[in-house]
This record gives structure tokens, C-alpha cells and sequence, in this order.
């Protein structure tokens, strides 16, 4: 812990401030501060909290606590880390788990936690709903539990996200809105746009080219949460405007899920064939994203189409959320799901059980 009066002082004139205003603002004499500045004596501890909020920065920075000068806080949190590119969930709850045990009041640690606890949860379901649901709630718990005392943004906001899908799924959505409009509002102009006056030549069409990519990615995402077979169809018929020439890369993923959505929603509506149509373009597209996110296939892939041409996907550094495969989701997930039971003795349909 570095001399608490030393980083009073280094803090205060990084934030321009003199003895006297620093004093004025705590309700201290101008000569105590001098006298922490100095070594001669250290604040009284109910002033850390008011010191933290006037000089930003957290009570650890304050203080002069390295936390990442621990080698085996930095081991945990490599390890943690790791697992959203292998998409082990249970290596992530129990890696969490024991960073709790060792690092008990640590925030950071608590906030991976309360992360890996959302999806714990899915481990109950569907035979242990009730179960489910209280490892929900712990979540929540625990994301409450650091929001209450963690002041860094980022954790602040991962929580915040955390509460409001968990309340949503346990449907609370009532309190869940309460802690979604606590989330920091995005601007309409912000760095991206803003990059944009900074660039040129190639550079400026790579920045263009990524920003149209990860418009079609929030787009598709936010068409496919309607759950509409017209937002469906919308969403495909935008990736194949953007993409024409079919090398979609990572967005065979989302032509898979909405492929699935579409088959349900046709065999809701009695159109069977068209729904295995539907079915079979979502093994296609499963197989074809397997193609290049499989651990031992992982690696840089190209888009091609004119408006991407610019920019590749690094599938390695993918986050992801389970070790399984999109075409295990699709024998194991999707086709024994109830409501493709209109198709089940359809030939179409028995041909898609058949694996390659």
C-alpha cells in the first residue's frame, strides 16, 4: 500500500485542486490536508468515501492497494477470461466461485460471480424449474450486492444488464425496466461516428465497412426478438441484400436461428412443406458457421461482398456461451422441440434426422 498522503496529494492536482478547496469540500481545516500530504497523520476513515467521489477514484486507488499486482488475482482473472472463448459455463462458475472464496469482498470478483451464476441457472432447466429459478434470483442478488458499493462503470453496467435479463426471465418486468433505465443512454453521435473525421483512404472504408457490420448484427438481433415470421423473413432478406454472394462468415449463426424461428412459425400456420424447407436452411447454415467456429477450425475468415470486403472475422477471440456445436443444438435442441411435431412423420422431415 503506496503512502495514503502522497496519493492525496499526486490525486488533488491531477483533479486541479488547492489544499484549501479540497478542505472546504471534506468540512476539514486547510492544515489537516497539509498534514496528510505530508505524512504527518492520515485521514479519519469516514472520509475515504468522500475522498474517492472527489478525486474519482475508487477506495483501492485511493489507497494505493495494486490489485493487479497480485499474480494469482491476474492467474484467476486470465483464467476466468478464458472461458468466453472455450464457453466452458461451469469452468466459469467455478473459477468464479473460488475467486470469491480467496478474494472475499472483492467486487470484481463478485461481479463474475453473479455473471456465471445467470447461466448456472440454465443447468436446472427444464426438470428443476424451481431450482432455476432461485439460481436466477442469486443472481440478482449478487448483482445488486455490487452495485451498492462498486463505483467502475463498466462492472456497474455488465450488472446492471445482468439484473434486467434475469428479472425479465423470472418475469419481473416491472423492476427489471426500474434497473434498465438506470443503463447509461447511447448517444445517436459518438466515438464511432466521431472516428470518422479522423480516418482516411482504406482506413476510413475498414471503419465504414465495420460499422455497417455491426449495424446488420444489432438489426438482426433486434428483428429476431419480435418473434414474427415477417421479422424473420425481414432479417434474412437484409443479410442476403448486404451479403449477396453467400460467403456470410459469422452470419450463417444468425441465418441458422432465424431459419428455426421461420420453421416454427410455418408449422404453426399448417405449412409443413415450407416449414422443413425452412429447417433444412437451418442445418445448412449450422453446419456451414461449424465450419469456422469448431475450436480446431477457429481462425480469420473474409467476408467478400462489396460493402464488407474490407474486413475479417477473427473467430478466435469470439465470446462464447457453451461448448456445444450449432449442429448438436440442432439434432439434440431444435428438431425434438414439441412444435415440430405436425412433421415428424413427414419423409422431409425424418431425412433431416438423418446426420451427415
Amino acid at each position: 500500500m503506496q503512502n495514503i498522503g502522497k496519493r492525496i496529494r499526486e490525486l488533488r492536482k491531477k483533479n486541479d485542486l488547492t489544499q484549501e478547496k479540497l478542505a472546504d469540500y471534506l468540512g476539514v481545516s486547510y492544515q489537516a490536508v497539509s498534514k496528510w500530504e505530508t505524512g504527518m497523520s492520515s485521514p479519519d476513515l469516514s472520509l475515504i468515501r468522500p475522498l474517492t467521489k472527489l478525486l474519482h477514484v475508487t477506495a483501492d486507488e485511493l489507497l494505493g492497494i495494486e490489485e493487479n499486482s497480485d499474480t494469482r488475482f491476474v492467474e484467476l482473472e486470465q483464467m476466468y477470461k478464458s472461458t468466453y472463448t472455450t464457453g466452458d459455463l461451469g469452468e466459469r462458475w467455478s473459477i468464479a466461485n473460488l475467486a470469491v472464496s480467496e478474494y472475499p469482498g472483492n467486487l470484481k470478483c463478485l461481479s463474475w460471480l453473479a455473471d456465471a451464476q445467470y447461466y448456472h441457472a440454465y443447468d436446472f432447466l427444464p426438470d428443476e424449474p424451481d431450482r432455476y429459478r432461485a439460481e436466477l434470483e442469486k443472481s440478482v442478488r449478487l448483482s445488486e450486492r455490487v452495485l451498492e458499493d462498486c463505483e467502475d462503470k463498466e462492472i456497474r453496467n455488465h450488472m446492471l444488464s445482468n439484473i434486467v435479463v434475469c428479472l425479465s426471465e423470472l418475469g419481473r418486468r416491472d423492476e427489471a425496466r426500474i434497473y434498465a433505465e438506470q443503463y447509461p443512454e447511447k448517444r445517436n453521435f459518438g466515438r464511432e461516428e466521431l472516428l470518422s473525421f479522423c480516418l482516411t483512404g482504406e482506413d476510413l472504408v475498414r471503419h465504414h465497412q465495420e460499422q455497417i457490420k455491426n449495424a446488420l448484427e444489432n438489426l438482426c438481433n433486434a428483428l429476431n426478438s419480435v418473434w414474427s415470421l415477417n421479422s424473420v423473413l425481414t432479417a434474412e432478406a437484409v443479410i442476403k441484400t448486404i451479403i449477396p454472394d453467400g460467403n456470410y462468415v459469422i452470419f450463417h449463426e444468425h441465418l441458422a436461428r432465424l431459419a428455426i424461428d421461420q420453421a416454427k412459425a410455418l408449422t404453426r400456420e399448417g405449412r409443413y412443406d415450407e416449414a422443413v424447407t425452412a429447417l433444412e436452411k437451418a442445418k445448412y447454415h449450422s453446419s456451414e458457421y461449424d465450419a469456422i467456429d469448431l475450436p480446431e477450425n477457429r481462425g480469420v475468415y473474409h467476408f467478400t461482398a462489396p460493402l464488407l470486403n474490407r474486413i475479417e472475422c477473427d473467430t478466435r477471440e469470439r465470446c462464447v456461451s457453451g461448448t456445444s456445436t450449432m449442429m448438436a443444438d440442432f439434432y439434440e435442441y431444435h428438431l425434438p422441440d414439441k412444435t415440430f411435431d405436425p412433421l415428424r412423420e413427414r419423409e422431409n422431415f425424418r431425412k433431416l434426422l438423418e446426420r451427415d
